[in-house]
């Protein structure tokens, strides 16, 4: 190992049959002895140019201009990562593989930390890989958690949809009637409640415990799902007088229904939660993507989510929810959720004194029942406040998504908050809840 290991050696292997010309570059030092880096002419492709070291072939060049590869750069396996072909096309891992662009590692096939601009893109893209998380859930009629995010330290996550189907199915009342039994007979029936939702005639007949037998009772149901008449076809014989009020009608069939559902995102850090829906009608057959935008939770956050029935009351099995989630590194993505409780002004996101802000979502959500409420969303640079919505009005029970493109902040503005008055009732402790998702540019 010794400085005079460093050489170039070129051997034209003129007349050989079995190798080309080539250029050895050996660089050494006082503790390495000779590296080398082999220059190879090959006659394939009208002529290639190969640099060769002990992992293998590094990179190519071809005298190749009308058809396949122009220049490659290979990986350790010598599988090419980057190949620029005759055609103006430029592959990068075409083999497989990932690029990492302005980070180190990266687990998907391409990684991009920090701005991406262009000009003209029209992209086209079947399906997204990054939506890696699913959870599924059926709901009750009670607020419980649907969803705890993992603990993971150093993330934060992405919910990118909320999707609710209306699955529910309600019994409706089922008709009573009882009988009149003389010398043994059915003689007489009588229809004590219609009952309501039958389809078609239900089935008559009197429980297995009747001492009788034999007799053959129909019924009548109107347009509205209602028995009108009940007619004796067979009296039957060896009925008792208590027999009578062992006579049956069947249940009418389970309906669809129309349902509301409610959520909220609940800050593990603070124990605040806040609405993202409040009570959202979701019609017979229907589903319902709920969030708009998408929603930055950190770990240990909880969804929670309930549903009710026409009237309000909690329903349980009533709706089947689908959140799509993202793990992501919690350098560039931020968020916050709250529930107003002061009509004073109210700090809901700040950007840091490094990094202006891309506000991706500004969710809005009316979780009273007794009336409408403004509410203004304010940007504060420090010096001057402006406004991106000025007494905007909340209807009872709605959500409103400010966001439907991008706002940007800069570095130390504030997003800011007030409601003009809290609640129609000043008892009642809180009217407007509001979410903010943004990313750090």
């Amino acid at each position: 190992m010794a400085n005079t290991d460093k050489n170039i050696v070129i051997t034209p292997n003129i007349g050989s049959s079995s190798e080309d010309p080539k250029i050895v570059f050996s660089g050494a030092s006082d503790t390495l002895g000779a590296q080398d880096i082999t220059l190879k002419v090959y006659p394939t492709n009208s002529g290639t140019l190969s640099w060769e070291g002990s992992a293998g072939q590094l990179f190519s060049i071809t005298n190749n201009l009308t058809e396949g590869s122009v220049f490659s750069i290979n990986d350790s396996s010598a599988v090419p990562i980057v190949d620029a072909l005759a055609d103006g096309t430029l592959q990068l891992v075409p083999y497989g593989g990932r690029i990492a662009i302005g980070k180190t590692t990266t687990s998907h096939t391409v990684d991009i930390r920090g701005d991406l601009k262009t000009e003209y893109l029209k992209a086209t893209t079947a399906f997204s890989d990054n939506l890696t998380n699913v959870s599924v859930a059926r709901l009750t009629g009670v607020l419980n958690p649907i969803l705890t995010l993992p603990s993971t330290s150093g993330k934060k996550y992405v919910i990118h949809s909320i999707y609710a189907s209306n699955i529910a199915r309600v019994e409706q009342q089922t008709a009573g009637a009882s009988a009149t039994i003389t010398g043994g007979v059915v003689t007489a029936v009588n229809l004590l409640t219609p009952g309501e939702g039958y389809t078609t005639p239900p089935n008559v007949y009197f429980d297995a415990g009747a001492s009788g037998s034999g007799a053959i009772i129909t019924a009548e149901v109107d347009s509205d799902g209602r028995i009108i008449r009940l007619n004796i076809l067979d009296g039957g014989s060896g009925y008792v007088a208590d027999d009578g009020n062992l006579l049956r009608i069947d249940a009418p069939p389970l309906t669809a229904t129309e349902i509301g559902i409610s959520g909220s995102f609940v800050d593990s850090s603070t124990s605040v939660e806040s609405y993202f829906a409040f009570d959202v009608p979701i019609p017979v057959g229907g589903a319902l993507d709920v969030l708009k935008q998408p929603q930055i939770l950190n770990p240990n956050d909880i969804i929670k989510m309930q549903s009710y029935d026409a009237d309000g009351s909690g329903l349980s099995d009533a709706a089947d929810v689908f959140i799509t989630y993202e793990e992501v590194d919690d350098t560039f993505y931020t968020g916050s959720v709250a529930s107003l409780t002061t009509t004073a002004n109210t700090t809901l996101l700040t950007a840091p004194s490094t990094n202006p802000l891309l506000v991706r979502s500004i969710r809005l959500t009316n979780t009273e029942f007794v009336g409408d409420y403004d509410v203004s969303i304010k940007v504060n640079d420090g010096s001057n406040t402006y406004y991106l919505v000025r007494n905007i009005i909340i209807p009872s029970f709605a959500t409103v998504e400010i966001c439907d493109t991008p706002r940007r902040i800069e570095a130390n503005w504030s997003i800011e908050a007030e409601l003009s008055v809290i609640g129609q009732d000043v008892n009642l402790a809180s009217s407007i809840d509001i979410q903010v998702s943004a990313k750090k540019l």
